[in-house]
């Protein structure tokens, strides 16, 4: 009888264990831990927007949009399941998009990476050529070039710590940083050597608007080191450029002396050309 009660028991808990375990199916899943389905794509499912809404522009910008529709895709079939409260699918479907969102921002690191190196080996080349130079034509500048010196090896510093903590969403924003900063080495130096030009003069090392004292190589740089799209600010600048050279034509008669076009950078002209 003792017996029988036994295996009546063990029958009993079997039978309860099963139910328990399909309760807990739709709620939870377990590994060495219990994990509550729902936290778990919650947290996923703001932590990958945020993420993809910060290199969203670099991904754009580097990586083409094609990379970056496959990983909105992926978060918004997630977003599906997450809505229907089929939490345990949202789940699956947000962490494999958290591990190709990493996959994708490793990428933006390691370009980031070589163009920082690049920039900064340039960027030093023309912070020694101020220093030795006598002219004087520098010295409005200096300062600045200084502190973008500093905040760049800073950023880029920061950025590469963050690396070795895996927190590559973070340090590509730094990473970008260091390439402002060392963009504005390059348009300070460029600024100071062609800002008293003559306007005739100016378009002669193709220095029509602001930002060509950038230089055109590094347009794309700059527009993602401010989070801008490039494709967008390329539009812009043909547009300035398309106006001051039509200026230009109109007063090939005139004398540099004589001429009225406006400086790179005026944003008057370009806003007048609207109206």
């Amino acid at each position: 009888m003792r017996n029988l009660f036994f295996i009546f028991l063990l029958f009993s808990l079997d039978i309860f264990s099963q139910e328990n375990n399909e309760k807990k199916s739709l709620k939870h899943e377990s590994g060495d831990v219990v994990i509550v389905a729902s936290d778990a794509a919650d947290y996923y499912n703001r932590k990958n927007l945020a993420q993809i809404r910060q290199i969203r522009v670099s991904i754009l910008n580097h990586l083409g949009e094609e990379e970056y529709k496959k990983l909105l895709d992926e978060y918004i079939t997630g977003q599906v399941s997450f809505n229907s409260r089929n939490f345990v699918e949202a789940r699956r479907i947000f962490e494999n998009n958290q591990k190709n969102i990493q996959a994708v921002t490793l990428k933006l690191v390691d370009h980031y990476k070589k163009r920082v190196a690049e920039l900064a080996r340039d960027s030093a080349r023309i912070s020694v050529e101020i220093r030795m130079d006598n002219t004087g034509k520098h010295d409005s500048y200096s300062n600045a070039i200084n502190k973008f010196t500093k905040n760049a090896n800073d950023a880029m510093n920061e950025a590469e710590s963050l690396v070795t903590t895996s927190n590559n969403t973070d340090a590509v924003r730094y990473y970008k940083e260091a390439i402002f900063n060392f963009l504005k080495i390059i348009y300070y130096s460029n600024k100071s050597q062609y800002q008293n030009f003559s306007p005739r003069k100016r378009a002669e090392n193709n220095i029509y608007i602001d930002d060509d004292y950038v230089t055109s190589k590094f347009f794309k740089d700059y527009d993602d080191s401010k989070d801008e799209l490039f494709s967008d600010n390329e539009t812009r600048r043909k547009k300035e450029k398309d106006y001051i050279v039509k200026l230009y034509k109109l007063e090939t008669e005139k004398t540099p002396e004589q001429s009225t076009v406006s400086t790179p950078g005026e944003k008057d002209a370009v806003k007048n050309s609207d109206q």
